[in-house]
């Protein structure tokens, strides 16, 4: 499976989300899990350099060319970006996190508008660094849900683990992990019923 995360909107997690979902996803599945770190500020490759993570991370490639049972794309937020663009097209799934700030929301249509132009796989917008019972995330129930992709029913909280688990390893533990682990099943069942879909076409 190729999981890759796309927004044009700087900030909204990408990273943090692809490397705890990758970490999660090996641990769960005993599998070789692949992070493909093709964002020019490598900050997924720098954490990976750190240590303590349960996957392996590339510093650029074609998430088509390695020998993984998953390969997580994590892109930059240019969207016309050869590297980005690749991603997207290669991709069984699409994840776009996004924050619930009003400035999210035309970042976050472009991104949807460029994914469909790309690939019919199916994208999963995944409302994240929530914080839960403010305006904006109210808001962002009602207008995330007019854009056009599937929503996750899961929702990943701001948190101070999120923050800190750059210099801590990974998030493994406590309610940000169930979140990811929620947000994770989503992402396999669709991945699922990709397949089914597929082979059913033939």
């Amino acid at each position: 499976m190729i999981l890759t995360l796309a927004n044009q909107k700087g900030g909204v997690g990408k990273t943090t989300l692809g490397v705890n979902l990758a970490c999660l996803l090996a641990e769960t599945t005993r599998q070789k899990v692949m992070v493909l770190d093709l964002d020019p500020q490598e900050s997924a490759a720098t954490w990976s350099d750190l240590g303590g993570l349960p996957i392996q991370v590339q510093r650029g490639g074609d998430p088509r060319s390695f020998d993984a049972p998953f390969v997580i794309a994590d892109t930059p937020g240019n969207l016309h970006a050869v590297a980005t663009q690749m991603a997207i097209q290669a991709a069984d799934v699409v994840l776009i996190p996004c924050g619930s700030s009003p400035q999210d929301i035309e970042p976050t249509k472009r991104t949807i508008a460029v994914v469909k132009e790309l690939t019919r796989a199916p994208c999963l917008l995944v409302l994240n660094r929530i914080r839960g019972g403010t305006i904006t995330a109210r808001a962002a129930e009602e207008w995330s849900g007019a854009l056009g992709v599937t929503v996750a029913n899961t929702r990943v909280h701001s948190r101070q683990v999120f923050e800190q688990c750059v210099c801590q390893s990974w998030v493994a533990n406590g309610p940000g992990s169930m979140e990811l682990q929620q947000v994770l099943i989503e992402i396999l069942n669709i991945a699922s019923q990709k397949r089914i879909n597929e082979k059913d076409a033939v």
